[in-house]
């Protein structure tokens, strides 16, 4: 054998050691440990963001929904308003399981009486 292999061979035994050794093993498991460390980090981070932006879009919604409840009630009172003038008259008929039927009773209508 040559003094070079000899050499090499020497030196690869010596690497495959310390690669093979637990204080390689540590140290790698302590490198994949940080770095699995900061990527948890980051996506904590990732999710408090996505949820910060999801409370603004809900809050924005509710904003211009808001508005638009206001109206739709303000619509349902006037028009419930009207019903007095209508003269309805509740249907005194069928069972307590039926759905209140609401009729309109015109005055000298002969379908309706006098």
């Amino acid at each position: 054998m040559a003094v070079g292999e000899i050499f090499l061979t020497a030196f690869i035994n010596v690497m495959f050691n310390k690669l093979a050794s637990t204080e390689f093993f540590d140290f790698e498991k302590q490198v994949t440990e940080s770095a699995m460390k900061l990527w948890l980090e980051d996506l904590r981070d990732l999710a408090y963001d996505m949820d910060d932006l999801l409370d603004a879009i809900a809050t924005e919604a509710f904003v211009r929904m808001g508005s638009k409840i206001e109206k739709i009630t303000n619509r349902v009172q006037e028009i419930a308003k009207q019903i007095g003038g209508l003269r309805l008259l509740r249907n005194a008929g069928g069972s307590s399981n039926a759905r209140e039927t609401v009729t309109t009773q015109i005055p000298g209508d002969p379908k309706f009486g006098p």
